[in-house]
């Protein structure tokens, strides 16, 4: 196999994980490739430790605004600069690392598959039998937007004997290749649109679209430091006005309103866009809501209901339960006037 692959891996600070990262192309069985780090305004010396140890990699610098989506257009536009029409670019996280056949396994799976865009098995570093995604499935029609591993499995011994997972809709961001083909005919990540989350999700449901293959190889793992990646949604109930508005409106929120309302303008069949805005709204409704204060009158108005609606239980349970205890009974307690037979 001579092509070559571009892997493009955005970065914002986190050196601790670009190193590890990094050090997973040392050992790699497959040579042909090149990595192309987009170090998006890092403070921390991400772009002078690659340049010192790494010279042969390619570091391009951005202002700092650029997001995940952004980057990724940018490695991409450099790698097509460079690229044979055969070639392949990865789009890889550094909070990722994985063993030294993964670039080999990855390439096979594509070229076997007629040049098909292949992911990978993402594993909890944490806990490596754990599956953290394995391809996403999406049924517009009943508005039905699935991981795998959420829905089906994410032990690691069910995907043990699958060489392959087909069928399926989309593809994460990270550790999945495609093609150079897939950005010359589909065009490159909508940064505009979506500028970090789901950006990945809209491109490769486009390049489903104009008839590429979706494939997930079970051989090519990735270990990830899940717990790294995005904003910790608020518990209910419990959010500052800060925190709420963080999540519906912040750039690392999963789910943020804006970024929702583009993927399915650009990604969902215009016949189902009404249940699938519907289905999303009852996601992010409840966080909503917590923006207004008759929420929270709301919410002090059942804690108090549901107190009084035990201290009455418990007023009515305890003559019950001196009359049933033969021992408490003989005290003849029932007869005084607290708790006297209703």
């Amino acid at each position: 196999m001579l092509n070559k692959i571009f892997v493009v891996i955005p970065v914002h600070n986190r050196l601790e994980y670009s190193k590890k990262c990094l050090t997973s192309f040392k050992n790699q069985t497959y040579k042909n490739f090149e990595v192309i780090v987009v170090d998006d305004g890092s403070g921390d010396g991400t772009s002078n430790y690659i340049k010192k140890r790494y010279p042969q990699y390619t570091v391009i610098k951005g202002p700092g605004d650029w997001w995940w989506a952004k980057s990724m257009a940018t490695g991409i536009e450099y790698a097509l600069k460079n690229a044979d029409k055969n070639d392949f670019i990865l789009s890889m996280n550094n909070d990722c690392y994985f063993n030294k056949e993964y670039l080999r396994e990855i390439l096979k799976k594509s070229i076997s598959n007629n040049y098909a865009i292949v992911g990978s098995i993402i594993l909890d570093s944490q806990n490596p039998t754990r599956v953290i995604e394995a391809g996403i499935k999406i049924n517009w029609r009943h508005a039905l937007i699935y991981g795998i591993a959420d829905n089906i499995s994410n032990d690691i011994r069910f995907y043990t004997d699958r060489v392959d997972l087909k069928e399926i809709d989309t593809l994460p961001g990270k550790g999945t290749l495609f093609p150079v083909r897939v950005v010359k005919k589909v065009g490159n990540f909508n940064y505009k649109r979506l500028p970090h989350y789901i950006a990945d999700y809209e491109f490769f449901c486009r390049a489903k679209k104009h008839g590429f293959k979706l494939v997930v190889s079970s051989r090519a793992r990735l270990y990830n430091f899940a717990k790294k990646t995005g904003t910790s949604h608020v518990k209910k109930h419990t959010g500052s006005y800060k925190e709420v508005l963080n999540v519906l409106f912040g750039r690392k929120s999963k789910l943020n309103i804006m970024d929702h309302t583009n993927f399915l303008l650009l990604a969902c069949p215009h016949k189902y866009l009404l249940r699938n805005f519907m289905e999303v709204s009852k996601k992010i409704r409840g966080y909503a809501l917590m923006l207004f204060p008759f929420y929270y009158i709301k919410i002090a108005l059942d804690i108090y209901y549901r107190g009084k609606m035990q201290y009455q239980l418990l007023l009515h349970n305890i003559p019950i339960y001196f009359r049933q205890n033969p021992i408490l009974s003989k005290l003849n307690l029932t007869k005084t006037k607290i708790f006297k037979k209703r």
